[in-house]
C-alpha cells in the first residue's frame, strides 16, 4: 500500500515518466527521471498550460490545453508533435478550439476525440466533445517528375498536403474534400497527363470530386453508393485511372473504362475481403 498516489505517463514504448513520492514502512523513497532534454516544445500563451496528452501508435504526441502556439506556429489548443518534440505540421488543425482543451483520446481507426471547455472547433459548433479524422495517407505522383510524394490528406481541414520530389518543396491544396461528409480520398491520374489529380469520393451521394491537373478544372461523375468501397485504378492500361467501386455485398467489381467509357462487370470477392487493385505482372 502507498500513502501517497503515485501517477506515471507512458509517453512511448521505450518511454516512462514517473513522478511519485511515496513511503515504504518507516523509510521514505523517492525516484527521481532526468527530462529529455532532446523533447522541449516550446509552448506559449501566458503559462501556456497543457491539460491532455495522447501518444499515437507511431510515437507522435497529441497536446491539448490553452495554448495558442507551439514553436512559434499558431495552433489554438489542439496539436500533434513528432517523436523530437518538433511540432508536427502535416496535422493543422486549425483554426482549432474556442476555449481550453482537456482530454484525449484515440479510437482504433486513428480518429481523434477530444474534450473540453469550447462550444467551437475548426468554424463548426461542437459542445465540449468533438472527434477528428485525423489525416489521410495519400502518396502519388503529383508534379509529374515519376516518383511518389510523400502527401496526405486532412479531413478536418479538407486541406491536401504535398511534398514535391522535384523540388522539395511543401504545396498545400486548400479545401477539397470534407471528412465530415464521409469523403474518401481517391487520388490517381485521371486525366492521362502522367500527374495525380486531387480526388474525392462522396458515398452518400456516390458522387466523385476530381480536379483535373491538366486542365485546373472540376470533374464530377457519379458512380456508386454509400455501401461499395472506391477502387480506382488503370484497368484498361490506357495510362488513365478508372473509376470502379467493388460491391462486397455481391462480389462484383464497377469499373467504369476510361478507353472506351463503357462498364466493366467483374465478379471477384466477397464481404470480409479487401480489395486491392493494381498491376500484376503474370507469372
Amino acid at each position: 500500500m502507498f500513502p501517497r498516489p503515485l501517477n506515471s505517463l507512458r509517453l512511448a514504448a521505450m518511454l516512462l515518466l514517473v513522478g511519485c513520492n511515496f513511503l515504504l514502512g518507516a523509510t521514505q523513497a523517492r525516484a527521481v527521471v532526468k527530462p529529455d532534454a532532446t523533447f522541449n516544445p516550446l509552448v506559449t500563451n501566458g503559462g501556456g498550460a497543457i491539460y491532455a496528452v495522447a501518444v499515437q501508435a507511431d510515437g507522435k504526441t497529441l497536446v491539448g490545453g490553452d495554448f495558442v502556439t507551439i514553436n512559434n506556429v499558431a495552433c489554438l489548443r489542439i496539436a500533434r508533435l513528432n517523436v523530437d518534440g518538433s511540432l508536427d505540421t502535416s496535422f493543422n488543425s486549425m483554426p482549432g478550439a474556442n476555449a481550453r482543451v482537456e482530454a484525449i483520446a484515440l479510437q482504433s481507426d486513428g480518429k481523434i476525440v477530444i474534450g473540453g471547455q469550447f462550444t467551437i472547433v475548426n468554424n463548426t459548433p461542437h459542445l465540449s466533445l468533438a472527434r477528428l479524422l485525423g489525416t489521410v495517407q495519400v502518396p502519388a505522383d503529383f508534379d509529374g517528375d515519376a516518383r511518389a510524394d510523400v502527401s496526405v490528406w486532412n479531413p478536418t481541414d479538407h486541406n491536401w498536403y504535398i511534398i514535391q520530389s522535384s523540388n522539395n518543396t511543401t504545396r498545400v491544396h486548400y479545401y477539397w474534400g470534407n471528412g465530415s461528409l464521409g469523403d474518401k480520398a481517391v487520388p490517381g491520374d485521371y486525366d492521362g497527363d502522367s500527374r495525380t489529380d486531387l480526388a474525392v469520393w462522396r458515398g452518400s451521394e456516390g458522387n466523385w470530386y476530381i480536379v483535373q491537373s491538366q486542365t485546373n478544372t472540376v470533374s464530377l461523375r457519379n458512380w456508386g453508393n454509400n455501401t461499395d468501397t472506391p477502387v480506382p485504378a488503370d484497368y484498361d492500361g490506357d495510362g488513365k485511372t478508372d473509376i470502379a467501386v467493388w460491391r462486397a455485398s455481391e462480389g462484383n467489381w464497377y469499373i467504369i473504362r476510361s478507353f472506351t467509357g463503357q462498364v466493366q462487370l467483374q465478379y471477384l470477392g466477397g464481404s470480409g475481403d479487401v480489395p486491392a487493385p493494381s498491376a500484376y505482372l503474370p507469372q
